[in-house]
């Protein structure tokens, strides 16, 4: 079962998330039940790593648990030009360069 927060949404990499108050990202997920070989997972076990403005990086232990954590909004995927429209395309429609 994947890591969650609170609400039970699960936890990504990217998400858009509040802790303490403070808005911030979810830097990386260690679930040992995905990646047990993860070398985080083998040294503190499962958890996600929030980063803020304002802490800085704080790992959390059992992010399910914590009412502190609160899920504001997934990261947006990003794709760019060359793979929309393939290389060739995307090199066939540049500007020349004098």
């Amino acid at each position: 079962m994947p890591l969650t927060d609170l609400s039970g949404e699960e936890i990504k990499k990217g998400d858009r998330v509040v802790y303490c108050g403070v808005p911030g990202e979810v830097e990386f997920v260690a679930d040992p039940l995905a990646n047990p070989d993860y070398w985080f997972v083998k040294e503190f076990g499962g958890g996600a790593m929030i980063l803020d403005s304002q802490i800085g990086s704080v790992f959390l232990h059992e992010p399910g648990t914590d009412d502190e954590l609160l899920f504001v909004s997934r990261r947006e995927r990003r794709v760019s030009l060359s793979r929309l429209c393939g290389f060739a395309a995307w090199r066939e429609t540049r500007l020349p360069v004098y």
